[in-house]
């Protein structure tokens, strides 16, 4: 197995299939944690003063606010469900992670009870490694 498998393994763990619907998604979601895996072994899981709102309506659109002690994030945008109904693309105007490029934002999600979990698409970083992250909310 590759690193970024192993990456992508590890970002998956726990995670189960269904179809999702934009009424699994819609509210107000706080954020949990943000965990990081990258190809070379490495895992991080996000400062305790990282804190961020995520809210979906029945319109199609998504608002995200994501702050910490040095850094703030407020954006929104139109989502989609993708076609295989487990994936969602957020058409936010800036990226989530410095590193990332500004293009859509789409992830792997599930909803289980009030928890939402998102996982992103595999992203080539400048060092070379390759980096998945792991975000998980708990509905308001």
């Amino acid at each position: 197995m590759t690193r970024t498998q192993e990456a992508r393994t590890a970002a998956d763990a726990g995670e189960s299939q269904r179809a999702l619907t934009i009424a699994d998604l819609f509210g107000v979601w706080q954020l949990v944690e943000i965990r990081e895996f990258f190809s070379d072994g490495a895992a991080r899981r996000s400062r305790s003063e990282v804190t961020g709102y995520l809210t979906y309506d029945a319109e199609g659109t998504a608002s995200l606010v994501l702050g910490s002690t040095d850094r703030l994030l407020l954006d929104a945008g139109a989502f989609e469900i993708g076609a295989d109904d487990s994936t969602i693309s957020h058409e936010f105007d800036a990226a989530f992670h410095p590193e990332w490029p500004a293009v859509p934002f789409v992830a792997r999600a599930h909803v289980v009870d009030n928890t939402l979990t998102l996982r992103s698409n595999p992203c080539v970083l400048s060092d070379g490694r390759t980096l998945l992250i792991r975000l998980e909310w708990s509905r308001l």
